[in-house]
């Protein structure tokens, strides 16, 4: 399947679907904005302390009960064939799997027609909303210089590259990562919507190479509980709000219904 789309599919049919990105080249020149990961940092942050910049969420942000005092007019879930009814699942045996989270997420996409959501090309046939923008690494715009940086990368090789690459290309000048945890010094793992403080590891040079590149064309500041960072600038929770952090763990930040469907995953840790 994913050689049909390569070879096939994109030279063929797909252009004019991808072709639909341009139309947010440089849209935001010189303007700053919020990148949201899933980091388990999250718990510990207040949302609405971030209302006054756009806010760009990769992955499950949407599904946080502060969601709504963000100002999101794009998000990002660039997993390929994750739409689809069934998908594999990435830890032992390795068996397919009905996808619940799906359908919870495809409910977000049609209930927030004021947000643009950028998916990979590969859910296109499962995913046809007007307010669905498709992306894919080997669709790149041709008026970009020849050593442009996301010419030499995998854009969309994980949420951090590909959000941070497509914010670039909307002319963002200078990025905060929220919830980015392995970008800190000390990183937590797990992520907001799991049950937990989550366990500390050091993640040394993370990114490095690509987050230097990206460098050269916006400031990239990592936002982090109490720490720094090893390959980005930092600026710590207190240092950018005024406000201490507070832990809130992902039985007050998510309905039980919501958690009810995560934990149908084998990966999550939930209750």
């Amino acid at each position: 399947m994913k050689k049909f789309i390569k070879n096939s599919l994109v030279p063929c049919v797909a252009d004019p679907i991808l072709r639909k990105i341009k139309k947010f080249k440089n849209i935001h020149q010189g303007q700053e904005c919020y990148i949201f990961g899933d980091g388990s940092s999250l718990k510990y942050f207040d949302l609405s302390l971030f209302s006054d910049k756009i806010s760009i969420p990769v992955a499950y942000l949407p599904f946080h009960k502060d969601f709504h005092l963000l100002n999101v007019p794009y998000a990002f879930c660039i997993e390929p064939f994750w739409f689809y009814p069934f998908n594999k699942v990435t830890i032992p045996p390795y068996n397919w799997k009905v996808n619940e989270i799906q359908r919870l997420y495809h409910k977000v996409i049609k209930d927030r027609q004021d947000i643009q959501f950028f998916l990979n090309l590969s859910n296109w046939p499962t995913v046809r909303e007007k307010n669905v923008t498709y992306i894919y690494n080997d669709w790149i715009d041709s008026e970009l210089p020849m050593d442009h940086f996301s010419r030499k990368f995998n854009r969309y090789l994980g949420s951090l590259r590909g959000a941070i690459s497509n914010a670039i290309y909307m002319g963002f000048t200078k990025i905060y990562l929220v919830g980015f945890d392995y970008t800190h010094r000390e990183s937590r793992l797990y992520h907001w919507y799991e049950k937990g403080i989550g366990e500390t590891r050091k993640f040394s040079n993370y990114e490095r190479e690509f987050l230097s590149a990206a460098k050269n064309y916006a400031e990239i500041v990592t936002v982090t509980i109490d720490g720094n960072s090893e390959v980005l600038d930092s600026i710590t929770y207190t240092e950018l709000t005024g406000v201490l952090p507070k832990f809130n763990d992902n039985d007050v930040l998510l309905p039980k219904e919501t958690l009810g469907i995560l934990a149908t995953w084998p990966d999550y840790h939930i209750f």
